[in-house]
């Protein structure tokens, strides 16, 4: 998994709003990926990166649900899980 994407989905999560996310994403992933071709990733298509984000997404939305589960107040893990699902869209 690219930590580039995840350090960028978690950063982009937690501090900004969907339409904010969106614009990052959109503007970052494909200058990111040239930058990966260009520095001799090989067999690592623009799919592969977009699948890599999925899954730091996923893996985003199991903080709030340990929170959740370890009973910390939902003003904490609903607004975490809230910036998480509604900046991926």
């Amino acid at each position: 998994m690219s930590l580039v994407v995840r350090a960028l989905r978690e950063a982009s999560a937690e501090d900004h709003g969907p339409e904010i996310i969106e614009a990052m994403i959109a503007n970052f992933s494909p200058e990111y990926h040239r930058m990966l071709l260009e520095h001799g990733a090989q067999g690592y298509d623009r799919g592969a990166l977009d699948d890599d984000y999925r899954l730091s997404v996923l893996g985003l939305i199991m903080r709030p649900i340990w929170q959740a589960l370890s009973d910390l107040p939902a003003v904490i893990w609903w607004n975490n899980l809230e910036r998480i699902l509604f900046g991926d869209r």
